[in-house]
């Protein structure tokens, strides 16, 4: 895995496992090849407890004009 690249962005872990507890959806954030920004929503569903934890990504497939 690559390092982290914005070290001032990183969350404890901790922290990371409180926000997905607590939220109901996210956006997941990049760039297309020709460099223009997009987001996708996403739904979730996490899991955790003492032995593992597990989270499940689901989002619509975007409808084409």
């Amino acid at each position: 895995m690559k390092k982290l690249r914005r070290k001032d962005r990183q969350i404890e872990t901790d922290e990371a496992k409180r926000l997905l507890s607590e939220v109901e959806y996210g956006v997941l954030s990049t760039v297309d090849k020709n460099s223009q920004p997009y987001g996708v929503p996403l739904n979730y569903a996490y899991k955790n407890n003492s032995m593992s934890s597990s989270l499940h990504l689901t989002c619509e497939t975007p409808l084409n004009d």
